[in-house]
């Protein structure tokens, strides 16, 4: 099983173009020439290879995809896709630490958005907007670094009903009240802010808004890397899951 499989993932990049060009229209071998821009004997090679492995057929007088073909180029497609995401997404997830895994639910139909090397924080901006249009957030923060703390704090309270819970381990929340004794005060004192304190399997924070979004931000020494935004369902539903799960075990 895995054997064909392989051979079929192997035809399906080697012949992408020509079953592209068949998903788009039954055509004759002369019309997928001209298509194509191939000689007719590379063709032949190609067309005979489809046929082999069942993606094409051979029908009124023309080619056309069958519909297990149909299926393996849209399969094919969105793994395309999914890999030139990965590709844009890299510079951001590899400054992840070596023990942290994002799933690929959440990286899956991500925005990316990376920060400047003058102006490092800089990209505090997406999440704040993020943040800002929220009437309820969460949040899950192995991490606190003042000035964000203070500028999310204030966008996420803003309005009559909104509402912030963050979780943060005890520890740094102790070292920033140390720190910083007037914010943490602020936020104690903020009926409408509820601190949670657990221990953080992962070094990126999750962000929640209103169910409908949410955001990871990943973190280098020298500032944030970048954040990624995600509106789809599986994402949204896989960050509440995150923020349960460590809010759970505390």
């Amino acid at each position: 099983m895995l054997a064909a499989a392989d051979r079929l993932s192997e035809t399906l990049q080697k012949r992408y173009r020509c079953l592209q060009a068949l998903v788009e229209q039954a055509r004759t071998k002369r019309e997928l020439v001209d298509a194509l821009e191939i000689p007719r004997s590379t063709l032949d090679d190609i067309v005979r290879e489809l046929e082999s492995d069942g993606l094409v057929e051979y029908r009124d007088g023309r080619w056309q995809p069958t519909y297990s073909g149909r299926l393996a180029y849209r399969a094919h497609q969105e793994y395309r896709g999914r890999l030139a995401s990965l590709t844009e997404l890299s510079p951001v997830l590899d400054e992840l630490d070596s023990g942290t895994e994002l799933s690929l639910v959440f990286v899956d139909g991500a925005n990316v958005h990376r920060s400047q090397p003058e102006i490092p924080d800089s990209v505090l901006s997406t999440l704040v907007e993020c943040v800002g249009a929220a009437t309820h957030v969460r949040a899950v923060a192995p991490k606190l670094i003042a000035g964000h703390v203070e500028r999310l704090y204030q966008q996420s309270t803003t309005g009559d009903s909104a509402t912030f819970d963050i979780v943060v381990p005890e520890t740094v929340y102790e070292e920033f009240q140390s720190a910083y004794p007037s914010i943490t005060t602020t936020l104690r004192e903020d009926k409408d802010v509820h601190v949670h304190h657990a221990l953080i399997p992962f070094s990126f924070d999750i962000w929640i808004c209103d169910d409908e979004r949410a955001a990871v931000s990943v973190f280098t020494d020298r500032g944030i890397a970048g954040i990624l935004v995600n509106d789809t369902a599986d994402a949204v539903e896989w960050a509440d899951r995150q923020y349960r799960r460590v809010l759970g075990g505390h």
